[in-house]
């Protein structure tokens, strides 16, 4: 087991240097953003959300993303460098006082934010 997900790290790690370094980057933004919408899927049954809710929750995400990808070419970037220091600031102290039960909710939104 431990072989395999060894495997599948080199192989997609040697996948992702590829695309940063020979694909433009509209192509490489696409791709990523592909990667985070099927993150986004993942952390929503994380979440517990399923059906719908699931599928509002990949679309709101991908709405984010596109809206923040816009935003950071603008003055907005400096305020969402200065939100995502905080918010991998929270993440350490809840890693930190692991284990507690954190609603859905939260988990939800903290998805956005990780991902």
């Amino acid at each position: 087991m431990l072989g395999t997900r060894i495997l599948t790290g080199a192989v997609l790690g040697v996948a992702i240097v590829a695309t940063l370094l020979f694909l433009p980057t509209a192509v490489v933004a696409g791709i990523f953003g592909v990667l985070w919408s099927i993150g986004a899927w993942e952390w929503a049954g994380f979440a517990r959300l399923s059906g719908r809710a699931r599928l509002v929750y990949v679309g709101a995400f991908v709405a984010c993303l596109l809206g923040s990808w816009t935003a950071l070419e603008s003055v907005v970037g400096p305020g969402l460098y200065a939100v995502t220091i905080l918010w991998w600031c929270a993440a350490l102290v809840a890693v930190l006082t692991f284990p507690r039960r954190l609603g859905a909710g939260l988990v939800a939104a903290a998805g956005f934010l990780a991902l």
